[in-house]
């Protein structure tokens, strides 16, 4: 399918500060916050460019990508007395396994995502996914999100919404 079947379904840019709440129930730095509020509205733009399939594929695409990558953390924090017993348990565990069904499922709905889009623009919204998965973890795992890991976390946002700008 063309780029044309993307223009002709864009819609107009609705305020949002969803982000901007969920970021401070994970109990980030408030100039964390203050910063996304200030970043949204060119990120939201790229997301806006999709149509609404393109946009369904691609949340599809972070459920899936999120949801294989926890399950695989959930599958490889299983402790026993040896590494051989720990890999017998990890490979007999349901997490392992929804993980890889995840993966195969994430890979069908990019290959849809990108016979709707140009690369460059799966590109672009598919980096978010980064930040996802790190949230994620934060929030279900308890994982530590310190000062650096945070800018990165910034640095790739700030590139897929500047990038995104650009995208036509």
């Amino acid at each position: 399918m063309g780029d044309g079947a993307n223009r002709s379904t864009r819609r107009a840019l609705p305020p949002n500060t969803r982000l901007t709440n969920i970021l401070m129930h994970l109990s980030l730095p408030p100039e964390t916050t203050r910063f996304c509020d200030k970043l949204l509205p060119p990120f939201t733009s790229l997301i806006f460019a999709l149509s609404n399939l393109a946009i369904l594929f691609w949340l599809l695409n972070i459920i899936l990508d999120t949801a294989g990558h926890l399950a695989f953390k959930s599958a490889a924090i299983a402790e026993h007395e040896t590494e051989w017993q720990r890999w017998k348990s990890m490979l007999a565990s349901p997490p392992l396994w929804i993980g890889i069904s995840c993966f195969c499922l994430e890979f069908i709905v990019w290959l849809a995502l990108l016979s709707l889009v140009p690369l460059s623009m799966g590109m672009l919204v598919g980096s978010i996914n980064i930040v996802i998965v790190m949230l994620a973890g934060k929030l279900l795992f308890g994982e530590r999100l310190d000062r650096m890991r945070i800018i990165g976390m910034w640095l790739v946002t700030i590139g897929v919404a500047l990038a995104g700008g650009f995208v036509s």
